[in-house]
């Protein structure tokens, strides 16, 4: 997808392509519209894959951390003890998901500068 993004890219704007493709519709008369429309495209796929993505891996990790709340949903259906067990382990995996992503999350804006 990058490839042909950026050949495409260069195939339409030449020599003069910017480094951020969208920056090079600025000029144009309908510019801020098809940046509008390309920024829009780009965040429709990532809000529905995003909590797909996250979902499989709360099943996954729930079913690593709590193995027999994870087989609870099968053995008794909507019970009391089910919700408060799935509410726990979903604290916990919250806490997880902050602590182990808040690091990184700091660190990204300073990691270019690193590298530069």
């Amino acid at each position: 997808v990058y490839i042909a993004t950026s050949f495409f890219g260069f195939l339409l704007f030449g020599d003069h392509t910017l480094d951020d493709l969208l920056a090079n519709f600025d000029g144009e008369i309908y510019g801020s519209l098809l940046n509008d429309v390309m920024r829009v495209s780009y965040v429709i796929p990532l809000m529905l894959v995003f909590p797909i993505v996250l979902f499989t891996l709360r099943l996954n990790i729930d079913g690593l951390f709590f193995p027999i709340q994870f087989l609870l949903p099968m053995i008794i259906a909507y019970s009391f003890q089910s919700q408060q067990l799935s509410s726990v382990s979903y604290f916990w995996e919250q806490i997880v998901y902050l602590t182990s992503g808040m690091p990184f999350s700091l660190l990204a804006p300073r990691i270019l500068s690193l590298l530069v």
